[in-house]
């Protein structure tokens, strides 16, 4: 495994206290990862003028229609 993507790994598990498959499948591409990890902490726990759970709710409204499996995840900061 590549250092990068191992670094990675580790700082999704330490944000979210497991590694979810699709993260797995991004570490193929780790500059993508890297990306989508930064954003997705700035969404939904950086500054922001939302509360974080107003954005967790609207991370499970919107992952509702495709029934994603982010959905237990969002349910559970939100509770």
């Amino acid at each position: 495994m590549h250092l990068q993507t191992h670094s990675l790994f580790v700082e999704a598990f330490l944000h979210n206290n497991r590694l979810e498959h699709m993260v797995h499948v991004m570490g193929y591409h780790p500059q993508y990862l890297e990306s989508f990890l930064k954003t997705q902490q700035y969404l939904l726990r950086g500054d922001g003028p939302l509360p974080y759970d107003y954005r967790h709710y609207i991370a499970i409204m919107v992952s509702l229609p495709i029934k994603s499996c982010q959905i237990s995840l969002h349910v559970c900061a939100l509770l």
